[in-house]
């Protein structure tokens, strides 16, 4: 693996985990904490993301193709490099709803208490942010951190910029989650 570009969000770095040329075109497997882990995308996808990369409106698309393929992976237990990215899956993000302030603050605090460690750090590793945009299907850190308030302002976290933690009640509050039989489909 060699480091580069993440091709979805271009100011990210992500690892080529290969990059092959097929009958249909060029395609790059890719592994980026900022899209949410491992996936394939096309050359014409790439270009999209890449031509597109300053555009408000086509940063939000990007934020619900990543809540797509964390969301594809975990429903089907994929192999990760089977998430596939094209133009035409895209389009359909261009045309799909944002996940409510809601739903994105129970991801992310469902995605804060899979880290086996109780305190996480923002400033230990270069991965913890973009993995926390990824998972909360916010377009900068300016959106996590409105969300990390949130969990705070809600009893769930304890947050101080820096690190966050979440408590007994934000722990119950993901049990409660898992009970309803609505939120085992889509996370």
């Amino acid at each position: 693996m060699t480091d580069y570009r993440c091709k979805i969000w271009p100011e990210y770095t992500a690892k080529r985990v290969s990059y092959s040329d097929m009958i249909l075109g060029s395609f790059a497997v890719g592994e980026s904490p900022r899209a949410g882990g491992s996936y394939t995308i096309d050359e014409l996808a790439a270009e999209w993301c890449e031509y597109n990369n300053n555009d408000s409106k086509a940063k939000r698309t990007k934020a619900r193709l990543t809540t797509w393929l964390i969301n594809r992976r975990l429903e089907q237990d994929l192999p990760p490099y089977v998430a596939y990215v094209d133009i035409h899956r895209i389009n359909e993000m261009v045309l799909t709803q944002n996940l409510s302030t809601q739903r994105r603050a129970d991801r992310l605090l469902r995605k804060l208490t899979s880290y086996p460690s109780s305190i996480i750090d923002f400033t230990q590793t270069d991965d913890i942010v973009p993995e926390l945009l990824a998972w909360s299907e916010s377009v900068d850190v300016g959106e996590l951190n409105h969300l990390l308030s949130m969990l705070q302002r809600d009893g769930f976290v304890h947050y101080n910029g820096q690190s966050v933690s979440v408590n007994d009640a934000g722990h119950q509050h993901i049990q409660d989650l898992d009970d309803e039989p609505r939120a085992r489909i889509g996370f």
